[in-house]
């Protein structure tokens, strides 16, 4: 496992997530949330995608790069930063979790949850259990 895998590993771990590849997801009462780790084609940097997936649908219903949703555009991880294991921590603790604990229905169907909702994949049934409209 790499380094940043174990990082993120460690940290969501931590807050009570679950692992499966590089997919880390906790479950919420109308869907389940997870952040999936991806690696650039081009060089050692990591992106995290945010990714919403209804209960009892097969497929992920909602998904985005996570710094669309948090304000903090283009952020990634470098494999090679000496400050990887601080940035990863920061990342967890300040954007992603108190992201994580505001995300529920209601949100998603407010204005707010709207402007969320159009940065983002949104699947045919997503659409209409949030009662969105693109």
């Amino acid at each position: 496992m790499d380094n940043v895998i174990g990082l993120f590993d460690q940290s969501l771990r931590a807050e009570g997530y679950r692992r499966k590849g590089r997919r880390w997801f906790v479950e919420k009462d109308e869907f389940r949330v997870a952040f999936y780790v991806l690696k650039s084609r081009f060089g050692a940097e990591y992106f995290v995608d945010i990714e919403l997936t209804l209960h009892g649908s097969q497929d992920v219903d909602v998904s985005t790069r996570v710094d669309y949703w948090t304000g903090d555009v283009g952020l990634s991880f470098r494999a090679d930063d000496p400050l990887l294991q601080t940035k990863i921590s920061d990342f967890i603790e300040q954007q992603a979790m108190p992201l994580v604990r505001r995300l529920n229905a209601d949100l998603l169907r407010s204005s707010e949850g709207a402007k969320i909702l159009r940065i983002a994949y949104v699947s045919k049934k997503a659409y209409g259990f949030f009662e969105f409209e693109g």
